[in-house]
């Protein structure tokens, strides 16, 4: 399993140093994908400004039954960490979900798992450990109700809610 995280970890950075490395003309202030979502924007705290580049933080998925994450989210988690690096006011909870199936301390585990797994890449990318804290919520708290695949995939998931910094 670390040996995932760190194959993971190292094509995430791999994407970074070749998005680096293009050159891109600046469309808008905010590039597409980047946007806060309007809950998320009445949680930032002092010091964060939403009208700046900002970024997405809807969920990242994971397949069933696993903590590991998906190739894409190395992508996401280089922009929320080059994001917290021009925002040191800004510390995140991640929370970690799963669907319906499994015992709920199996499920609570797992969660702590995914969101564990989201903490130690960011740490990777330069994060101090301490801005990030984590919290499972197993299969307590469902994005959607219902028995099926739809349904479970959309709740394996790890979720970001920003939070002032206690870091000076």
């Amino acid at each position: 399993m670390i040996g995932k995280l760190i194959a993971v970890s190292i094509l995430g950075l791999a994407v970074a140093g070749c998005a680096a490395k293009q050159k891109v003309a600046p469309a808008s202030p905010r590039p597409e994908g980047l946007e806060l979502t309007d809950a998320s924007k009445a949680k930032l705290p002092k010091g964060v400004r939403p009208d700046g580049p900002g970024i997405t933080l809807s969920p990242l998925y994971f397949d069933y039954d696993s903590p590991v994450l998906r190739p894409e989210a190395g992508q996401v988690l280089v922009r929320v960490a080059e994001y917290l690096k021009r925002n040191p006011a800004l510390s995140l909870t991640v929370e970690g979900h799963c669907d319906e199936r499994g015992t709920e301390e199996y499920n609570m585990g797992l969660g702590d798992k995914r969101a564990h797994a989201i903490r130690t890449f960011l740490v990777r990318l330069g994060i101090e450990q301490r801005r990030i804290r984590t919290v499972s919520f197993g299969k307590l708290k469902p994005a959607v109700v219902g028995p099926s695949e739809d349904a479970w995939s959309k709740n394996r998931r790890g979720e970001f809610v920003p939070a002032p910094s206690t870091v000076r």
